[in-house]
């Protein structure tokens, strides 16, 4: 049983201090030669190696090497064995956080953008920074605001995401910026280029900005006044100088693409042809109502699935194709074309906020503002067993699944699970940790078991909260049914030593970064490298 679970509270000491961990570099290609020996009369013949061997054993050599660094990493997060330390400290309150290693871009209290470098094996620095680009406060919004995300919602930046040199940023003043990081020239050799944050795109939401997620050429942004946007862009043909005009033409409706939905401010004409960029390219959006506020928001491109939280203690989850389908499809999608059978809906935190959600594992997770964590399975994501069918006819109206509504996404009953031992505070931040060497795709789950042992859902959780901590979470599961009291998530080891400010936490499956000291980043690296 979970409550058998030691949970761990490892406990954060910051002393203002930056610490940086060095990298021990080690060969990978084994040098030393090989010989096959030849049996004669008298004498025995030896030769060198062709390239063919040589290359293939190094490749071996690579891939065994590999493999031990992923066991050790998995190792180090079950075992909470990593090294915690303050990348940097700015002159402002850091808000919002989103990883894209070595980079870490962060929305301040105050409205700026800022990116930083946070190599461990060198100092942490500023490499870009877009003062104000949304304001602190907002007249008739910042009431909202506060009322729906409560007093330590978050600053002028609300909401951010990057993923390569794109970053996209959202605030309370209801736009979506998207920028790009941009490298100069270094006029000394031995000096690093210098970078700047150039602004490609400016689009518009009715609403303050709750979060926002890349897909590819696609972004995604939640907001407050209850809709789901897509914002498509192609660069097949470029969207003219002040576009608004021509982006607002289109008819209205309630889940429509027109100007009540969102629209495209004064992008600047596309000057870069050979890599693609926000800047000019055409822009197809389209809107979803989900008739509440929005306060949420989950993408999982492999899988073609968004999914988000709203202010009722609701859900939704849309699956819509992604990155299996062509980019023929990718372009055709459009959320005003969705029918009933199209949105899934569930209410994992009922008489609460769904504050936060996270997809992985085979399953959507949410976190709500009682501090509650929530888990529904999807379909094809989760152990078969008789106990399950127990489970759901006593659980089925206690959960607020429907299963005749959410049979085709999710597994069999739609059943919400708890996850315990709850927290003291609002969930306001899931990260679902994909470790490496062990993705997983809930469409394409493994059947057969390897070494006589039940194939498992590998994977880790982190939740973060208003009360001060993160909190890991041992997501296994045998996809068999065997074991299945252990099928239930349970609490690993935890980090204390945040405030009540705490509002996002990102993770690449190695590091975890989260804000909620002030003006500090925290790094949490479980590379085995960094312990040395």
């Amino acid at each position: 049983m979970w409550l058998a679970a030691i949970f761990i509270t490892a406990t954060l000491v910051s002393n203002g201090t930056h610490a940086f961990v060095s990298f021990q570099q080690k060969s990978i290609f084994s040098r030393a030669s090989t010989f096959r020996v030849k049996a004669g009369d008298e004498n025995l013949e030896t030769t060198t190696p062709s390239p063919d061997e040589s290359m293939f054993a190094s490749l071996r050599a690579r891939q065994a090497e590999i493999g031990v660094r992923e066991k050790e990493i998995k190792d180090n997060w079950c075992m909470a064995r990593c090294k915690s330390y303050v990348a940097f400290a700015l002159n402002d309150y850091v808000r919002r956080v989103s990883l894209s290693w070595p980079c870490v871009a962060v929305g301040t209290a105050s409205g700026a953008v800022a990116i930083s470098r946070v190599e461990s094996n060198q100092k942490s620095h500023i490499v870009a920074v877009a003062s104000n680009a949304h304001p602190a406060s907002v007249d008739g919004a910042d009431d909202l605001v506060d009322s729906l995300l409560d007093s330590n919602g978050g600053g002028g930046v609300t909401a951010i995401a990057m993923k390569g040199d794109s970053v996209v940023s959202g605030g309370r003043d209801g736009l979506v910026k998207v920028w790009k990081l941009v490298q100069g020239s270094s006029l000394k050799e031995k000096d690093p280029p210098p970078q700047s944050l150039e602004l490609e795109a400016v689009l518009r939401c009715r609403g303050a900005v709750s979060a926002v997620a890349i897909e590819g050429k696609t972004i995604w942004a939640t907001s407050l006044d209850g809709k789901l946007r897509r914002f498509h862009f192609s660069s097949s043909t470029p969207t003219p100088r002040n576009s608004s005009s021509s982006s607002s033409s289109s008819s209205s409706s309630s889940s429509s693409s027109s100007s009540s939905s969102g629209s495209i401010l004064g992008a600047p004409q596309q000057s870069d042809k050979k890599k693609f960029s926000f800047q000019g390219s055409a822009c197809a959006q389209s809107c979803r109502d989900l008739g509440s506020p929005v306060l949420c928001l989950a993408v999982d491109q492999e899988q073609g699935l968004v999914a988000c939280g709203t202010a009722d203690g609701g859900a939704v989850a849309i699956q819509y194709g992604g990155a299996k389908d062509s980019s023929s499809a990718e372009n055709r999608f459009s959320l005003d074309d969705l029918g009933v059978d199209d949105v899934h809906t569930w209410s994992p935190h009922p008489g609460a906020r769904c504050r936060s959600i996270a997809i992985g594992h085979g399953a959507v997770f949410s976190g709500g503002g009682d501090g509650s964590l929530k888990r529904i399975w999807l379909a094809g994501g989760r152990p078969s067993h008789d106990e399950w069918t127990q489970r759901e006819s006593s659980q089925q109206e206690e959960s607020g699944g429907d299963s005749a509504t959410n049979r085709c996404l999710f597994a069999p009953g739609g059943v919400v699970e708890e996850l315990l031992p709850t927290h003291q505070g609002s969930v306001v931040s899931l990260a679902a940790v994909a470790l490496p060497g062990h993705e997983f795709s809930t469409l394409s789950a493994p059947t057969t078991a390897q070494g006589g042992k039940p194939p498992t859902l590998t994977g880790l959780l982190v939740s973060g909260a208003h009360d001060g901590s993160l909190r890991v979470w041992d997501c296994a599961a045998p996809l068999d049914g065997s074991q299945s009291s252990s099928a239930s998530p349970r609490p690993l080891y935890g980090f204390g030593g945040y405030k009540c400010w705490l509002g996002s936490v990102a993770t690449d499956g190695v590091r975890l970064v989260s804000d909620g000291s002030d003006n500090e980043l925290i790094v949490h690296d479980f590379d085995p490298r960094s312990l040395k």
